[in-house]
């Protein structure tokens, strides 16, 4: 009897230790590498260093929080920032020390010239990357492991829904685009938008980025004589003041952002009325967890935060997700493919999804939240809050005009 109650008491023991020999909880966590290829000084520094300060407010509050758990390990950012000038040759020096040197499978550069230059190691060493680019060729389908940390060319379609909906009056659209590979894509995605939402299109106007006269693109728009007239970023001021001293009476929206350093150069009577997506001053209208890092951003910083530093941000926060839902750190195919796939937590406070197929060939642009403003006064003033779910139905609506 005594032997039988021996054994019975040893099978309990064997039972209660069995779920924990099963399943243990991850052990201490591993140091997981992110690297950063940033313009830390030189023209854009100010614009690498916000994105900088950015990652590392997310990296200290997920490590803090206790690091994150990819399959049975527990793992916690090992941040390396590292300085490009914004120059294809040292973005490929700091690639090669990232890569070769440090072992990281995970990088976070600003944009084209840098991104570029990296890829040209990082897709064969099964390196997954991120930026801001502006072109359609850094994350076409035959780099698989490249990604568009925010939205660029998918606000086009945002901007179409916005102003068909509250501008009716607006019926003739005319591209005013750069004449290289980031205009094309400009181009492809309007045309795309004007066919879906039935407008008539008037043509394309092209300009070179080192263009400060623009008295003979002012003379074919007026030619024309579009009810609006759509153009990027670069020369926006110029070409503003321009038009409107010029006889331009119509209506204008940045293709992909509109910025309220435009005012300042164009001048406030200039920019009235014109609209796009909008990071300046927005904060206001940003969901919580946005406005808490602005509030610990201008803390530390003693500035505001601007869209750079935000979506970069955000980047680490939907990178971090990815890697849980792969269950892998190492396999970074698999951890693009969820990507692809998933609909990630973000820092918006919303899951958000990679998009962009129609453009791309495949989903790498991640889809977020957009601000629509227009200029009223000399100032941004907020329009509507376009959810990231409305992104990509956007992108989905024009997807049958894409050619």
């Amino acid at each position: 009897m005594k032997k039988l109650l021996a054994i019975l008491a040893s099978l309990v023991v064997v039972a209660l230790l069995l779920p924990a020999c099963a399943a243990p909880g991850p052990a201490e966590a591993k140091m997981l590498k992110l690297g950063m290829s940033m313009p830390l000084s030189g023209p854009v520094s100010s614009v690498g260093l916000e994105c900088k300060r950015a990652a590392e407010i997310a990296v200290e509050e997920i490590n803090a929080a206790g690091g994150f758990v990819v399959g049975r390990e527990r793992y916690k950012w090992d941040l390396i920032v590292l300085d490009d000038k914004f120059n294809s040759a040292d973005a490929l020096s700091v690639a090669h020390r990232l890569i070769d040197a440090e072992g990281v499978k995970y990088i976070v550069t600003l944009s084209d010239p840098t991104h570029l230059s990296i890829q040209t190691i990082s897709e064969d060493a099964g390196v997954l990357t991120i930026s801001y680019p502006g072109t359609v060729e850094t994350t076409m389908a035959d780099k698989p492991l490249s990604f568009r940390g925010t939205a660029t060319l998918e606000v086009t379609p945002v901007n179409y829904a916005w102003f068909t909906k509250n501008l009716p009056e607006i019926k003739k659209v005319m591209n005013v685009i750069t004449d290289d590979k980031a205009g094309e894509g400009v181009k492809a995605v309007s045309t795309a938008c004007a066919k879906a939402y039935g407008l008539e299109l008037l043509g394309d106007v092209t300009y070179s980025r080192a263009t400060t006269d623009f008295a003979p693109v002012v003379a074919k728009i007026m030619e024309a004589n579009p009810d609006l007239i759509l153009f990027p970023g670069t020369g926006a001021p110029l070409l503003i003041k321009q038009a409107r001293e010029l006889g331009y009476k119509g209506h204008m929206a940045g293709a992909n952002y509109i910025s309220a350093y435009w005012a300042q150069v164009a001048g406030a009577e200039n920019v009235e009325g014109i609209f796009g997506a909008y990071s300046d001053s927005w904060t206001e209208h940003a969901p919580p967890q946005i406005l808490e890092l602005e509030a610990k951003f201008k803390a530390q910083y003693d500035v505001g935060l601007i869209m750079g530093g935000m979506n970069t941000y955000n980047v680490v926060y939907v990178l971090t997700s990815a890697l849980k839902e792969a269950g892998t750190a190492d396999d970074t195919a698999k951890v693009a493919d969820v990507m692809k796939r998933e609909k990630l937590d973000s820092a918006f406070g919303e899951k958000v999804q990679f998009g962009g197929a129609a453009i791309y060939g495949h989903d790498v642009a991640m889809m977020v939240p957009i601000w629509i403003g227009m200029f009223k006064g000399g100032e941004i003033q907020f329009q509507e809050l376009i959810p990231a779910s409305e992104m990509v139905a956007g992108m989905d609506k024009i997807l049958p005009y894409m050619k």
